[in-house]
């Protein structure tokens, strides 16, 4: 069975969640999903049980009944920003209710073009800190954030889901 739903959808479809770590992604091309079935193994692994949702397919369940939640998508670095998945994740943000500290994980999935280090590094930094303070905002607690490269999705995955599930939780 896959954690990755497909993109079309009806509300009536998505089985209910009752998992405790919501991986919400944005993705255009595939890359997003690969990382977010990486995580959900991650998560898996460490005692959790995930649910995996396309950012438009975020049922209030799935956030209500989620301790931790990991949000994120694909940074466009081969072509000038416009119509990102970024942007489209920050929109859905906007419509989420008030997080009232829930606990949070950004993530970008990203790929080195031949372009230059540094204007690569800069869209990844600028989309994590667009969607870090878009939560923020509303009452999120953001414990981690981590961009991922395609080739090495499993370890930073891994990495990524202990930084954020071993964050203290205040109670």
């Amino acid at each position: 069975m896959s954690d990755l739903p497909d993109r079309q959808f009806s509300p009536e479809h998505i089985p209910d969640s009752s998992g405790d770590v919501l991986i919400a992604y944005e993705s255009t091309q595939g890359r997003a999903p690969r990382a977010a079935a990486a995580m959900a193994q991650a998560v898996r692994d460490r005692g959790h049980e995930p649910v995996v949702r396309l950012i438009d397919q975020v049922m209030p369940a799935d956030i209500a009944n989620a301790r931790t939640l990991l949000v994120g998508g694909w940074v466009r670095t081969r072509y000038p920003f416009g119509g990102d998945t970024i942007e489209h994740a920050l929109e859905w943000i906007e419509s989420l209710p008030p997080l009232d500290g829930k606990q949070v994980g950004v993530f970008c999935t990203y790929r080195f073009f031949p372009r230059s280090f540094a204007d690569t590094t800069a869209r990844v930094a600028e989309a994590i800190g667009l969607v870090r303070r878009g939560l923020e905002a509303k009452g999120a607690v953001v414990v981690a954030d981590h961009s991922l490269h395609l080739r090495s999705l499993d370890e930073a995955s891994q990495a990524f889901v202990h930084a954020v599930l071993t964050w203290p939780i205040s109670s």
